[in-house]
């Protein structure tokens, strides 16, 4: 069913924006694997959905699936499946009917429709409810029901666009389920658009990260949150630490030290780190950056706090257990291991 999803040079203005909702993107989605697009509101992430389903036509660049530009390919042949916040269920049929919708259309007999119908069920855990109306479904329900609808198109890829966001969180933690489960069984190309990290890094093997209609950065999950690709990357990945300086013959220099920073062009340049990655008052080793400041601010987060820490005249951000014992004035030795720092030029 899985095939390659790529974009090239994808660019979309519309008449009431000067600006373009996407701006020279372009993204490569192997098959069989799982990409998601995270942004801030109005970052073009669903304007790129509409495109790739053929909703909307891009003004330059090209969509290719299995190796074939589909411009002019009318959208109900591209052969893209795609499900939305809302489920848009028809309310007149049952659930069976609802999932063997596509193949009816195609012309295929109503038995044979319906059987194939009941394996997609299965494969979103809702066995046994073919025969109920979509007013009987809750709301994780109705979603299964879309995926199982998309999913009998045997689509070469399938577009999510934010399909989870109106659930609660026990609801969503168990469509993150769903969705590693569907995967496992039918292995879609997978193009998912969300607004929640925690989400993308749940569901995703890699994430593209775009603002402005740009791609600010794409690669695995664990380089977006520890190797972004600039500040504003690190940013949207809810990285808090970012401290100004300068390389000089492969070596960043600031006011908390030096660190190494191969690769990074010459002159001025960020020490990105997050605040996951700083330890609170244990002994730093030899490959380790190694700060004493004062606390500044503590919020309380759940299970953890956060600390506001003043440094050499930059706040950082460290995380404690609720239980820590630090408060407003204490000073503190914070240390971060260079393994987990990552400098950009700025």
């Amino acid at each position: 069913m899985s095939t390659d999803l790529v974009l090239t040079g994808l660019t979309k203005t519309f008449a009431a924006s000067p600006n373009p909702a996407l701006d020279d993107l372009s993204l490569t989605v192997t098959a069989g694997t799982c990409t998601a697009v995270l942004g801030p509101s109005g970052s073009g992430k669903s304007t790129l959905l509409r495109v790739i389903a053929g909703l909307e036509t891009p003004d330059q660049g090209s969509v290719s699936i299995a190796g074939r530009d589909v411009a002019a390919v009318a959208a109900e042949r591209r052969g893209v499946g795609m499900v939305f916040q809302r489920s848009l269920l028809f309310p007149h049929l049952s659930v069976l009917d609802n999932v063997a919708f596509s193949d009816r259309v195609a012309g295929m007999p109503r038995a044979r429709a319906r059987e194939r119908a009941e394996r997609y069920l299965d494969t979103v855990r809702l066995t046994g409810y073919g025969r109920r109306r979509v007013g009987e479904l809750s709301g994780g329900q109705e979603q299964r029901v879309a995926i199982a609808r998309a999913l009998a198109a045997e689509p070469a890829v399938l577009l999510l666009d934010e399909p989870f966001s109106a659930l609660d969180p026990a609801l969503r933690a168990d469509m993150h389920e769903l969705l590693e489960a569907v995967r496992a069984d039918v292995a879609p190309t997978i193009l998912l658009v969300t607004h929640d990290r925690d989400e993308a890094a749940r569901v995703a093997d890699r994430i593209a990260l775009v603002e402005h209609g740009r791609l600010l950065h794409e690669g695995t999950v664990a380089d977006a949150y520890r190797r972004p690709g600039s500040v504003r990357a690190a940013e949207l990945m809810g990285g808090r630490n970012a401290v100004p300086g300068r390389v000089r013959n492969g070596v960043h220099r600031s006011v908390l030290g030096e660190i190494a920073a191969a690769g990074v062009d010459e002159g001025p340049a960020t020490l990105l780190f997050r605040q996951e990655d700083v330890r609170v008052d244990e002994h730093a080793d030899a490959a380790s950056l190694r700060i004493v400041g004062i606390v500044l601010v503590r919020r309380p987060t759940g299970a953890r706090s956060e600390l506001t820490v003043g440094a050499g005249g930059v706040e950082l951000h460290a995380e404690v257990p609720s239980m820590s014992p630090l408060s407003p004035g204490d000073e503190v030795v914070l240390s971060v291991p260079e393994a987990l720092a990552h400098v950009v030029a700025r």
